[in-house]
């Protein structure tokens, strides 16, 4: 289905507040224009389809130009509107990986920075700046700072709230994409979809993800910490016996010397009558038998 003159929520006029379908006048009564391109709107409500506006201009040509995505954008709009002061969000948890190139081998270290979580939000205020970028959602939760952000396939989080300067905050990113498939799926007629989108923002853990948690830095350093010791307790595993090439390959007997390198003082193993090459140097000029 096309869902570009398919809309969920329209912007009614009288006092721009964000509706659902359910709760307007049929047809053109709806008093609602878009909340993307400001066309008048058209309250469908039949009896089979699912509720939905749609752009009373039949010129699809000029709504192909003027309004791509309003599916998302007032997807978008409602979500924000829906969010007021007291309002309460699971949120995700969050494991990360620090990772590290060396000896031609990747090591990599896990980080635990937060468990999911229910939390409360207070002072919230809404398309306001936060660091010099517009962001949906600046709230407060145990009096520290938090930026949600709302995206979808036009709309990505700005690499500015990846690294904020203010390291006691959290970004928040709630994903819209999956509202598209709620929309789709059902079909009854009477349902509220501003219901569905508030369970959405509530309880949809998956749609989240933390962009930036205030228990980041702490964790990475201490991460840094351990992957330093990993690494410096790396030993590299020992040379295998070379394999014959002949019909019916088979391991090679010999008798395994162990070496030394008197630069990197990496410790392995090789047999007697091969080159005793360091794995981590590439050479045998400084090999030490012990």
């Amino acid at each position: 289905m096309d869902l570009i003159n398919h809309i969920p929520f329209g912007l009614r006029a009288k006092d721009q507040q964000f509706v659902d379908v359910a709760d307007v006048p049929k047809g053109r009564k709806c008093g609602c224009i878009c909340p993307s391109c400001h066309i008048p709107l058209i309250a469908r409500q039949g009896r089979i389809n699912r509720w939905h506006f749609a752009h009373a201009s039949r010129k699809i040509e000029d709504l192909e130009q003027g309004c791509q995505y309003s599916f998302f954008v007032s997807v978008r709009a409602m979500a924000k509107q829906i969010i007021e002061s007291g309002f309460q969000l699971s949120t995700p948890g969050c494991t990360l990986w620090v990772s590290e190139r060396r000896y031609g081998i990747p090591f990599s270290e896990p980080f635990y920075v937060t468990k999911p979580d229910t939390i409360t939000l207070s002072k919230v205020h809404k398309e306001c700046l936060f660091e010099e970028t517009m962001v949906d959602i600046r709230a407060e939760v145990n009096g520290y700072p938090l930026v949600i952000y709302f995206s979808h396939p036009e709309r990505s989080v700005p690499l500015a709230l990846e690294e904020p300067r203010n390291n006691r905050c959290g970004v928040l990113e709630i994903n819209l994409v999956e509202t598209r498939s709620l929309f789709l799926a059902k079909k009854a007629t009477y349902d509220r979809f501003e219901d569905e989108i508030r369970s959405f923002i509530k309880e949809n853990d998956h749609a989240k993800k933390w962009i930036f948690h205030p228990r980041k830095s702490a964790a990475l350093n201490k991460a840094r910490i351990r992957l330093e010791e990993q690494i410096t307790n790396w030993r590299p595993p020992q040379q295998r016996a070379k394999i014959n090439k002949n019909t019916y390959a088979r391991f090679e007997q010999g008798v395994e010397v162990h070496y030394e390198c008197q630069i990197c003082k990496t410790k392995w193993s090789a047999l007697k009558n091969d080159k005793p090459i360091c794995p981590v140097c590439q050479i045998h000029f400084y090999a030490r038998p012990i």
